[in-house]
């Protein structure tokens, strides 16, 4: 198994914006991730993670986003937690823009109350980890960027400090992988593969068969 542990990295990295598109900013102190029934007071927030150095199809075995917070006042997470759906996710200066990004479909709510201060994790992500590099795009070394998106449900409050504020404390990202899969390792394995039924390595008088 490997373990992969990224942060952010830069100030174009992260960002928040209110849900009815208003507000953008990737220069703030602190990513606002606010609940609210009225759009106009729900904030969303991004982080984007480069060099994401698992492989197409290798299998994720564990991931949680963590994120900094600097007071028990906003420490109520409940958002939903999806992955920006494209391959190689571009910077929040490149494309300024949180709430109109394309989300990947099931997202993990990440939903409690009183979590505390300092890094705090998620609820376990590896199912919108491994979705995404499961993608036919998906390559080693490719960016990722994490997208929090709160339901409008609640008015609970969430405040994480970016990488303007203090390098850091930015957000992490904890990846732990087992390396196989893969289009290429797929193919040798499935019917008529190396390794697979029919394969020279699985028919009877094959190599291993």
């Amino acid at each position: 198994m490997a373990v992969l542990d990224l942060q952010v990295g830069a100030g174009a990295d992260d960002a928040e914006e209110k849900d009815d598109g208003f507000n953008f900013s990737s220069i703030e102190t602190l990513v606002v991730l606010h609940d609210n029934s009225n759009a106009a007071s729900r904030f969303n927030g991004g982080f984007r993670f480069l060099n994401v150095t698992v492989a197409n199809a290798n299998t994720i075995d564990l991931a949680y986003l963590s994120l900094n917070l600097d007071t028990t006042f906003f420490d109520d997470p409940n958002f939903n937690i999806h992955t920006e759906n494209v391959d190689n996710a571009v910077s929040f200066v490149t494309t300024a823009d949180v709430t109109s990004r394309a989300r990947a479909a099931s997202p993990v709510l990440w939903s409690a109350l009183g979590v505390g201060t300092g890094f705090v994790n998620s609820p376990e992500i590896k199912t919108i980890i491994q979705a995404r590099v499961n993608a036919a795009g998906w390559v080693s070394g490719n960016a990722l960027v994490i997208l929090c998106i709160p339901p409008g449900t609640t008015s609970q409050q969430f405040r994480a400090y970016t990488y303007d504020n203090d390098t850091t404390k930015a957000a992490k990202l904890h990846i732990e992988y087992t390396a196989g899969g893969g289009r290429i390792m797929g193919a040798l394995a499935g019917p008529g593969g190396l390794a697979g039924p029919g394969g020279l390595a699985g028919r009877r008088g094959g190599i291993a068969g």
